[in-house]
């Protein structure tokens, strides 16, 4: 892969952009001043829709999970945050979709979801490995619930063998 270097003269920090395309190939950014051809703006607006719906589906779940005030309010925090972060992400591509080439949209639609992705990716850090183990536990109690039902199905059926072989000796 070859690296193309993309970058605006208000940014002071340069994108790095993998290509398989050889330097002769335009590489469509959204930098350019030109628009890009429908098919990419149509690739675009589909893929703004699709992003715009992951945080409605997120958002509309947990309106409807009976327990969410009692979610604790950290978890809440970061379903928030991932939701505005595909919010921005999508955002940026509906800025593409719909043919908006000023560099200054961008780069504040690119700093934004920066600071949200960042924010997101540094409250989720701690947290990753206590929602493990956490979870961990609980399919270990879960396993223990299902040998215990098992056990007790067992001694059931153990007892009603019994009970026939007595009535039957009766």
């Amino acid at each position: 892969f070859l690296i193309t270097i993309v970058s605006s003269p208000a940014l002071s920090l340069s994108l790095l952009r993998w290509s398989p395309y050889p330097l002769e190939v335009p590489i469509y950014n959204h930098f350019s001043r030109h628009l890009p051809n429908l098919s990419m703006r149509l690739d675009d607006l589909i893929i703004a829709i699709s992003y715009f719906s992951i945080p409605l589906q997120l958002l509309a779940s947990l309106s409807f999970y009976p327990r969410l005030w009692q979610m604790p309010k950290q978890i809440l925090f970061v379903v928030v945050l991932f939701a505005l972060f595909v919010l921005c992400c999508g955002f940026g591509h509906l800025l593409r979709a719909v043919g908006v080439t000023n560099e200054r949209v961008f780069e504040i639609t690119n700093l934004v979801t920066a600071g949200v992705s960042l924010l997101t990716a540094l409250v989720l850090l701690p947290m990753v490995p206590t929602v493990l183990s956490e979870l961990d536990e609980g399919l270990i109690r879960l396993q223990r619930l299902d040998d215990e039902a098992m056990a007790a199905g067992d001694n059931a059926h153990q007892a009603m063998a019994n009970l026939k072989i007595y009535s039957d000796d009766v």
